[in-house]
């Protein structure tokens, strides 16, 4: 996917979440920055708050994942498109 579109803002987050999980941190936190780059303001809780697939303990798995990648928790109006 992030060949044909490198800037895949959904592919970018399960990337980092993925190598978060697999406490691969410096990998994470390098995607992580290039999270930020795509989407300056991305803030986790808004992100999982917004995605209709992701329930109860995913929810709470996958911000915990993303904060441990680097990415902020704190929470603004964030609406993507």
């Amino acid at each position: 996917m992030l060949d044909r579109d490198p800037d895949n803002l959904d592919a970018l987050i399960i990337i980092a979440a993925s190598l978060a999980a697999l406490a691969r941190s410096a990998e994470a936190r390098q995607v992580s920055t290039r999270i930020v780059a795509v989407e300056p303001g991305f803030k986790v809780a808004e992100f999982v708050a917004q995605e209709p697939f992701i329930k109860g303990a995913e929810r709470s798995d996958l911000s915990e994942q993303l904060i441990a990648a680097g990415l902020s928790q704190a929470t603004y109006p964030f609406l993507r498109v």
